[in-house]
């Protein structure tokens, strides 16, 4: 487990955080019929959400790399079809 930055959280209170959201998403589609959810977050949290999203094995997240800059991963039928938009390092943000 990491320790946690000062005034920070470590990435195990990530990985609990983006669990107890697992519950909203679930019932969401339940009730209204949803098919498809849309994460927008920082590079932790997206990976950290993969991880358990498809059941990888304890220390994935920490040997994935962060996401780039508005990067775009597809998650289908519980499938990871990789980075459909690879984004951009932050020396290459368009202006």
């Amino acid at each position: 487990m990491m320790a946690k930055i000062p005034l920070g959280e470590s990435r195990y209170d990530v990985c609990l955080r983006v669990h107890a959201a697992f519950g909203s998403f679930h019932r969401d589609a339940d009730k209204h019929g949803i098919e498809t959810i849309v994460v927008i977050a920082h590079g932790t949290v997206n990976r950290a959400f993969l991880q358990m999203w498809l059941h990888k094995p304890k220390g994935w997240m920490d040997e994935q790399p962060n996401p780039k800059n508005c990067s775009i991963r597809l998650i289908e039928d519980n499938e990871d079809l990789g980075y459909i938009f690879p984004g951009f390092e932050r020396d290459e943000v368009p202006k």
